[in-house]
């Protein structure tokens, strides 16, 4: 169990809720998503395991310290607010700490990327709260892969149906929030979010919003303004007055305890600040610039510049000693061949620095699977099964049994080795007398690669792809070849379009 940092920090003026304590509830920076947007940098590691990061008496007694000196110099928090270095419900104990938080008084407000809202546990743990932000950057594949970056093991269509269920007996507050960021080609994803918005029950407010504060990745700044105004109005055709734009920097004083030094790193670690809001840390804590320049030599902070203003951040950023996790599978440069337009004068840096970074859409299983499979039962003789490979052109079929369970797989080479060398009769041998017990199968989310070095280690030709223990599909050998042809033919184009050298 890790030692509890200072966990509450702020209050911060909040666009949406008022003057906000926040909760850091969550390490540096474990999450479920990668955003490209994200103002706390690159996730260094993507994990949709629930745990106990801090014994939750250690997070109620941070928040009732704060606000027991907030009360003493008669300043007022709307919300005490879940907003972590991380997403919040990877916190096997916020429920708990949220009703902990809630005898004190104070309103709690959870801001969640909605990723595990199909877990059973995080919809209890979030129905205590009475404000619930959660995010719908897409809710189609290819763009929320793009923008999010999910974890592998996670699936959109169970992401979204986690939220629809969430909201049927949410009582509180509930709000959405949909990032628009540049270089993205969003078609008729306005459209699609709206009518998805549109059923979920007891949605009060819908915010379209870009990216104010420095992102993950700098290329990824806010649209062109028609793409915002298009989304607004899509929105609005179906939500009415709930769509509502949320592309304005935060105004207000930041909170302060008298320590600048600590006051500027808990706030910066999860929200970085602009030069004014540091400015008035420092005045109200009544420290000096010195106490800056040393956070800064001490590398506790470093400055990032971003539309034109300085902000400052309590982590390495883009160019430092930390760097995002190279794919193993080179992923695609843009989003269904087109990506965010790179300066030409910058392309050279891009390259040499991280050539990786030009990936934003990794191949999954799901992506590249074969959909149709031949089921045969067990009991049925070997003459029916080669009829039936023979008029479908497959070289395999799964073993289903009566009761719909997957028994085992049969292929040509169980028919050569097993069947015709042994001179057995097709028409009196059964099936479950020549088939491989004990499928080989991976996850529909798994990416390509994963599925490649599988396939290596078992020395097998083929995998079954499942989703939810279902048989989904299959990759075969030629699968995996096929899809990685397109992929360098696409890479090839694109290098050549854009007048890139691949290395």
């Amino acid at each position: 169990m890790s030692a509890a940092p200072e966990i509450a920090f702020g209050p911060i003026p909040s666009r949406r809720l008022g003057a906000s304590l926040g909760v850091n509830n969550i390490p540096p920076k474990h999450c479920t998503y990668n955003c490209i947007y994200c103002q706390v940098g690159r996730s260094s590691r993507l994990d949709i395991t629930r745990r106990k990061f801090y014994e939750p008496e250690a997070v109620y007694e941070s928040v009732r310290r704060r606000l027991e000196l907030l009360s003493s110099r008669g300043e007022r928090v709307d919300y005490v607010t879940f907003v972590p270095d991380g997403e919040p419900t990877l916190d096997a104990s916020l429920g708990r700490e949220i009703d902990m938080i809630k005898s004190l008084g104070v309103r709690v407000a959870v801001i969640t990327n909605s990723s595990l809202m199909w877990d059973e546990s995080v919809r209890s743990d979030l129905s205590g709260a009475d404000y619930v932000s959660f995010k719908v950057d897409a809710v189609s594949e290819r763009i929320w892969r793009f923008v999010d970056r999910p974890s592998h093991a996670l699936s959109l269509q169970r992401v979204l149906s986690g939220i629809v269920e969430f909201s049927e007996g949410f009582r509180g507050h509930l709000a959405s929030e949909t990032m628009l960021v540049s270089g993205v080609d969003y078609g008729d994803e306005a459209d699609r979010i709206a009518a998805f918005l549109s059923g979920v029950r007891g949605l009060r407010q819908a915010y379209v919003a870009l990216p104010t504060r420095p992102p993950a990745e700098p290329w990824a700044g806010p649209p062109d303004r028609g793409v915002v105004i298009y989304f607004l109005t899509k929105f609005r055709e179906v939500l009415g007055d709930r769509a509502l734009p949320l592309d304005f920097p935060e105004r207000g004083s930041f909170g302060h305890t008298g320590d600048a030094r600590l006051d500027i790193l808990s706030a910066a670690r999860v929200h970085p600040l602009g030069e004014g809001a540091v400015a008035q840390i420092l005045r109200d804590d009544g420290a000096g610039y010195e106490v800056l320049r040393g956070m800064q030599e001490s590398g506790e902070l470093s400055v990032v510049e971003y539309g034109g203003t300085k902000f400052y951040v309590s982590r390495p950023r883009r160019g430092s000693r930390t760097r995002a996790r190279r794919p193993r599978l080179r992923d695609r440069w843009a989003l269904g061949g087109r990506g965010p337009r790179r300066p030409a004068e910058h392309a050279r840096e891009i390259i040499i620095c991280k050539p990786w970074q030009l990936a934003c859409v990794t191949l999954y299983a799901r992506d590249v699977m074969e959909r149709r499979i031949l089921f045969i039962e067990p009991g049925a003789s070997c003459e029916e099964l080669v009829d039936l490979m023979a008029r479908n052109g497959r070289g395999f079929a799964v073993v289903r049994n009566a009761a719909g369970e997957n028994v085992g797989i049969v292929t040509e080479w169980d028919i050569v080795s097993r069947l015709l060398a042994k001179k057995l009769d097709p028409a009196r041998t059964k099936v479950e007398e020549i088939m491989t017990r004990g499928i080989v199968s991976i996850d529909a989310g798994e990416e390509l690669s994963d599925v490649a070095e599988l396939m290596s280690k078992k020395g097998i030709r083929r995998v079954l792809v499942t989703d939810k223990g279902s048989v989904v599909g299959v990759i075969t050998c030629h699968t995996i070849l096929a899809s990685l042809k397109s992929y360098v033919d696409s890479i090839s184009k694109d290098l050549a379009k854009y007048g890139l050298l691949p290395f």
